[in-house]
């Protein structure tokens, strides 16, 4: 037999998520690529999600967090902006976004102990 007939199935290498994980990291990655509702929002939330300290060795760790807030108040504002007339919307849909943070730490959780 050749190199080529051989054949090392995934998982034996690595873990592989219980159909429950796998189900939730779904949900949790279409909540997350689902939420902005333009190209503006998009972005903002991308560079909030960038700029998160939390999980890493930082050396200039406020730094990073002044950059994210910064961040985060601009996408505030244009949340605010865009949905001036209805103040409900513009409060619910920001807290809605940085939620995706807290989803994303849990995701990188659920994903950092599978490869354990």
């Amino acid at each position: 037999t050749s190199l080529d007939d051989l054949h090392v199935p995934y998982s034996l290498m690595f873990n592989q998520p219980q159909a429950q994980e796998t189900r939730q990291l779904q949900k949790d990655v279409k909540e997350i690529g689902s939420w902005a509702q333009d190209a503006c929002e998009n972005i903002l939330l991308s560079l909030v999600l960038l700029f998160c300290p939390d999980m890493l060795e930082l050396l200039e760790r406020r730094r990073v967090e002044e950059t994210q807030t910064k961040f985060a108040v601009l996408l505030q504002k244009y949340i605010n902006q865009r949905h001036q007339t209805k103040p409900h919307v513009s409060v619910s849909r920001f807290a809605s976004g940085l939620n995706l943070v807290t989803k994303c730490k849990e995701m990188h959780q659920m994903i950092s102990e599978l490869e354990e």
